[in-house]
């Protein structure tokens, strides 16, 4: 016989040990999918074979959706500094560690550095040197990222 008192709830998520401390504590903890949020706890101090850190998560709304021991993909915000923006997936682009958006200038596309402080299916929450007015590329991007890399093949003509 196994007991459980379902109202009560953890959530143990594990990160990224490279994210070990960049979750944010005051922020809410969701589960993807269903009304359920949470409130974290604590990391674990031992990093996993899998090179992974445990979150401790209480279950604060929503908890009777849930059922012991189920799988779950949850969001978990970063914590960041300054401003940061909702971009669609298709806007990001990544290169050998970098993450990018690229932003209409008067002279064509330009890219801009960025932080990935969240991400879900869709889209990314990303913090860098952007403001409110920038216009970024949302389509063609593969097309930017080639000029941009010099792959287009324009600087043999």
């Amino acid at each position: 016989l196994t007991l459980g008192e379902l109202g009560r709830l953890w959530l143990d998520v594990e990160l990224p040990a490279a994210s070990a401390d960049a979750w944010d504590p005051a922020a809410r903890l969701t589960v993807v999918g269903r009304s359920v949020a949470a409130r974290p706890l604590s990391v674990a101090a031992q990093v996993s074979g899998s090179q992974t850190v445990t979150l401790r998560a209480e279950v604060v709304e929503g908890a009777e959706r849930l059922r012991p021991g189920e799988a779950l993909q949850v969001r978990v915000p970063q914590r960041h500094d300054g401003p940061a923006w909702r971009v669609p997936n298709a806007a990001l682009v990544r290169h050998e560690g970098r993450s990018v958006v690229f932003v209409r200038t008067s002279a064509g596309f330009v890219a801009r550095d960025v932080v990935v402080v969240d991400a879900d299916s869709d889209g990314a929450t990303v913090s860098g040197a952007l403001s409110a007015s920038d216009r970024i590329a949302v389509a063609g991007t593969v097309a930017l990222k080639a000029a941009w890399l010099g792959a287009s093949g324009a600087e043999d003509e």
